[in-house]
């Protein structure tokens, strides 16, 4: 074995004043014949060696400065009013832990979450989060709705570990959300009526479990990325088994439409999705069986919305470099709607900009020796403009 990178480790240890347990490199070479990491972590892939123990001396020095509080207390100002949030970045903490301590990885998680109450961004604060603590781990979202099952147009289950392979990374160690995980889970039958998801599911556990899975590097070179040390993450709306979950307990009689409708808008969007209820609706048992943790995210209440509204206005107001962005009662009212409806708070930022965007355009067109300094939204989305230096006692609505 080459001395060089024996050196190159030590001299990394002693730079970084941080001892480094050999456990994790004996751990994640467990089963492979001494020849094969050798060649391959040794001669081959010299950078990729020092890159693995570079992120290795990254999370130990995070987990040294924080703790799970410092660590919920940051990504809860941006996720506002989910309770089991909680979970997740706990989940996550214990994740980086285990990796570590060269713990075995089991921190697979299932996120419910209807449409606009914070799964996907959940990964982007996530993700925005360690690529400043943590630069060197891979926090990446796949669209699991894109794979297929063999013979079908679409991808294969190992794309979702294209990062890896593009950058020759054979021994994975990351968090990977798998987007629209539901829909890979609910049956859908072919003309034969055989459920193709099946398959896919099949496909999908065999990485999720833990094991060696072959692909090719940039260079068209055959290569294998070993993810016993990832945690997988599937996220989704989960609509279709709130749909078959409640479906069972459809009133009937007199009026029983109405109350149908009634509870479907305002209750069954958010009702908790467990195990059972994935597994009653066609979901493989085995590859449920691999998320040991299921959580779901809830309405939001009227304080939380709020506070997401006031950050929306935040943001849209330094966006067009404004002074100020006030919203009448009117326009709240309007934007709290949306906020309860099947779109749920994933709209608010898109309403305000465009309304922000008529206004700020009829203003500064209409008036362009006149200095814009903040705007009002009225009820009806029209804009009402405060002018800096306004020296005429004009009031107009754009």
């Amino acid at each position: 074995m080459s001395n060089n990178n024996e050196y190159k480790f030590f001299e990394m240890e002693k730079q970084q004043k941080k001892p480094f347990s050999k456990s994790f490199t004996e751990k994640i070479f467990e089963g492979r014949d001494d020849d094969e990491i050798f060649f391959r972590d040794f001669h081959r892939n010299d950078d990729v060696f020092s890159e693995k123990m570079e992120l290795l001396v990254e999370i130990s020095e995070w987990l040294e400065e924080t703790t799970i509080k410092d660590f919920y207390d940051e990504i809860q100002k941006k996720i506002i009013g989910q309770e089991e949030l909680q979970y997740v970045v706990t989940n996550v903490y214990n994740y980086l832990q285990n990796i570590s301590r060269s713990a075995p990885v089991n921190n697979n998680m299932i996120l419910s979450a209807p449409s606009g109450c914070g799964k996907t961004e959940t990964y982007r604060v996530l993700k925005d989060y360690f690529a400043e603590k943590i630069p060197t781990l891979e926090v990446y979202i796949v669209d699991v709705s894109q794979i297929t099952s063999t013979g079908f147009k679409g991808l294969d289950a190992s794309s979702i570990l294209n990062p890896f392979f593009q950058n020759k990374i054979e021994d994975a160690i990351g968090i990977v959300f798998l987007d629209e995980f539901d829909k890979k889970i609910m049956p859908i039958y072919d003309s034969n009526g055989m459920n193709v998801n099946k398959e896919v599911q099949g496909n999908m556990l065999t990485i999720i479990e833990g094991t060696a899975v072959e692909g090719k590097d940039p260079g068209n070179r055959q290569m294998k990325v070993h993810t016993e040390n990832l945690m997988f993450l599937g996220i989704g709306s989960f609509d279709y088994f709130r749909e078959d979950k409640v479906h069972t307990a459809n009133p009937i009689g007199l009026g029983a439409q109405d109350l149908w409708n009634e509870k479907e808008e305002n209750e069954d969007r958010f009702c908790r999705i467990e195990r059972e209820d994935m597994i009653e609706a066609g979901a493989i048992n085995e590859f449920i069986g691999r998320f040991p943790y299921i959580v779901n995210y809830h309405k939001l209440s009227d304080e939380a919305i709020a506070s997401i509204i006031e950050m929306a206005v935040e943001r849209v107001k330094n966006s067009f470099a404004l002074n100020g962005l006030i919203l009448t009662d009117e326009y709240r009212d309007v934007l709290f709607a949306q906020a309860n409806s099947k779109f749920g708070c994933r709209l608010i930022d898109a309403t305000l900009k465009n309304a922000v965007l008529k206004g700020y355009s009829k203003c500064n067109l209409e008036h362009p020796d006149r200095i814009l300094s903040s705007l009002m939204i009225l009820g009806d989305e029209s804009v009402e403009p405060i002018w800096e230096e306004d020296d005429e006692e004009e009031e107009w609505v754009c």
